[in-house]
C-alpha cells in the first residue's frame, strides 16, 4: 500500500468520495452485486394495470423505483408513495415528481411502523427485488395490513476474491454483503460501513468482532460524510 494512504473498497459501482478532505484515502470499487431490471411479462402488465390505479405504494430501493418508472410512459399515477430516504426518495422525486410522497423513514422497518400507525391504510403494493429482506412485509403482516410484493429487478451476486487488505469497506445492500463475504475473510481491524441497519445486521453475522459504523441515512454522500470523518485523524496526521 501506499505510505500513509487510507484505502477503501467500495462494493457498489456508482460509489465514491469526491472531496478534497479525501485527498489521502485512495478507493477501489469493485461491485459485488449486479441489478437487472425486470423484463418479465407478467411483472410488466402488472405494473401497467398498477399504474392506472390508486393504491398505497412502498418502495425501499431506487432500483425498485427505476423499474416501475421506465412504464410510466409519460403518466403521473394516482399513488400515495412510503419510501426510505435518500438515494430512493430522489428516485422518487426524479421519476413521479408529481406524486406527493405520504412519508419518509430511515430504513424499511421503520417505514412498516408509519404505515401501521396509520389506521386508514389496510393494502399497500410493494415494489421489490427478489433478494427483499422481511422486516417491512413481516411487520405489516403482523398488523393485519395486506402486502402486493411486485418483484421488479434481480440482485444477482458477483463475488470475486479480493487479495489487497483494506483499512475500510462500505456495503450499501445486505445482498453485497452475502456476495462479498461468500469468498472473502477480513482482518479484525479492518472497518465496515453499512449503508443502514439492514445491512449493518447482515455484516454483524460476518464480522461480529469488527467495528461496523451505519449511515445517519440511506445515501451516497451520508456514506462519504462517515467514511472521511471516520479517518479524519489519520489524515490529518498524514498530512
Amino acid at each position: 500500500m501506499q505510505q500513509n494512504k487510507i484505502h477503501i473498497l467500495h462494493t457498489r459501482r456508482d460509489a465514491g468520495v469526491n472531496s478534497t478532505d479525501a485527498k489521502h484515502i485512495v478507493f477501489d470499487t469493485i461491485p459485488f452485486i449486479r441489478i437487472v431490471l425486470t423484463e418479465n411479462e407478467v411483472a410488466i402488465d402488472r405494473i401497467d394495470e398498477l399504474l392506472q390505479q390508486e393504491h398505497v405504494v412502498v418502495f425501499t430501493s431506487a432500483n425498485a423505483v427505476r423499474s416501475v418508472a421506465r412504464y410510466r410512459h409519460g403518466d403521473t399515477p394516482a399513488w400515495k408513495i412510503y419510501c426510505i430516504g435518500g438515494a430512493t426518495k430522489a428516485a422518487v422525486e426524479r421519476y413521479f415528481s408529481n406524486t406527493k410522497i405520504i412519508a419518509v423513514a430511515d430504513n424499511a422497518h421503520a417505514l412498516a411502523h408509519v404505515i401501521v400507525n396509520n389506521d386508514s391504510i389496510q393494502r399497500v403494493v410493494f415494489f421489490c427485488g427478489d433478494k427483499r429482506r422481511d422486516e417491512l412485509p413481516g411487520v405489516l403482516l403482523k398488523h393485519d395490513v395486506l402486502v402486493e410484493e411486485v418483484i421488479v429487478y434481480q440482485a444477482i451476486a458477483t463475488p470475486q476474491k479480493i487479495e489487497k487488505q483494506y483499512d475500510g469497506i462500505s456495503f450499501f445492500s445486505a445482498s453485497a454483503a452475502d456476495s462479498f463475504f461468500s469468498v472473502n475473510s477480513i482482518a479484525a481491524n479492518v472497518v465496515l460501513f453499512a449503508i443502514g441497519e439492514t445491512t449493518a445486521a447482515a455484516l454483524k453475522k460476518y464480522a461480529p468482532d469488527n467495528t461496523i459504523l451505519v449511515c445517519k441515512e440511506p445515501s451516497v454522500a451520508a456514506m462519504d460524510h462517515l467514511i472521511i470523518n471516520n479517518f479524519k485523524t489519520d489524515i490529518i496526521n498524514a498530512g
